[in-house]
């Protein structure tokens, strides 16, 4: 397999799309726990939405996993769906136990 290393534009592309998706992430974070309250579930599925796409991002253009096998790069990518998924999963859990408790 030939190497083939990631352009500046497709670098400066990627990093401006990152920057742009930080923006979102923080919208939602703020949007989501108005006054110092916790997120709710939908605004914790979103940043983590963004986050798994960030991640994608930069294991396939900054580590260049895009140049790798195919297995490699769907058991990456699933890996991060699986860590996303055990945190939105945690979280709704936990809202829920506290939800049962009365806690505010």
């Amino acid at each position: 397999m030939q190497f083939h290393q990631p352009s500046r534009r497709s670098l400066a592309l990627a990093w401006a799309i990152l920057m742009g998706l930080t923006t979102l992430s923080m919208v939602a974070g703020r949007a989501g726990g108005e006054g110092g309250e916790a997120l709710g579930t939908t605004a914790v599925a979103l940043v983590l939405g963004l986050t798994l796409f960030k991640a994608a991002r930069v294991l396939d253009v900054y580590l260049n996993l895009r140049a790798s096998t195919p297995g490699w790069r769907r058991g990456f990518h699933a890996l991060l769906a699986a860590i996303c998924t055990i945190i939105l999963t945690a979280y709704v859990i936990g809202d829920n136990i506290l939800t049962l408790k009365g806690a505010p």
